[in-house]
């Protein structure tokens, strides 16, 4: 979504500041005042320029994109028996960022998970694992949505357990998955 969009601003922008050197070349060759220079171009230019520059910024998807991956702070401060950040596209669960972290991890999962497929190692069903693919493939193609909940059962210390997962937004390669 947001090439297109880039490739329409990065033209607006291109066309906008050369505005600026037609002005002068235009008072340059007397075509215009210093006065009208000054007031006309230049202030209709900034304004233009940076009004519509800011609104673009603020406004376009990736600026959209960005307010939903704080999607990943909804779930650290959710009430959670334990988050774990897993690999996007492939899954596998990440080292945890800090002892304690780590400490849940090794205690909910039942040892040392990390580098293990989360879809395979820890969701227990078929049908588990493709709600979870699908919801998160949901989540990363609507700005909408920066986390979601989906009931799944999981294998912890070899049983079988209904749990609630919240599953955020993929950004930079990671995915961070809590339960509750």
């Amino acid at each position: 979504i947001c090439v297109p969009s880039a490739r329409k601003y990065l033209r607006f922008a291109i066309v906008l500041w050369a505005a600026y050197p037609a002005a002068h070349a235009s008072r340059s060759l007397g075509l215009l005042s210093l006065w009208q220079e000054q007031v006309f171009c230049y202030t209709l230019l900034d304004v233009i320029a940076k009004g519509v520059s800011l609104w673009i910024c603020f406004s376009g998807p990736a600026f959209r994109i960005f307010l939903n991956s704080l999607g990943n702070h909804q779930i650290q401060s959710a009430m959670i028996d334990w988050k774990i950040t897993v690999g996007d596209p492939d899954w596998n669960i990440k080292t945890p960022s800090t002892d304690g972290l780590a400490a849940m991890q090794f205690h909910w999962l039942g040892g040392n998970s990390v580098g293990t497929n989360f879809l395979q190692g820890v969701l227990d069903d078929d049908g588990s694992r493709e709600s979870l693919l699908s919801t998160a493939r949901l989540i990363d193609a609507d700005p909408s949505f920066s986390t979601r909940k989906v009931p799944v059962i999981l294998r912890l210390k070899a049983e079988r357990v209904q749990a609630l997962l919240f599953v955020s937004r993929a950004v930079w390669g990671n995915r961070q998955i809590a339960c509750a």
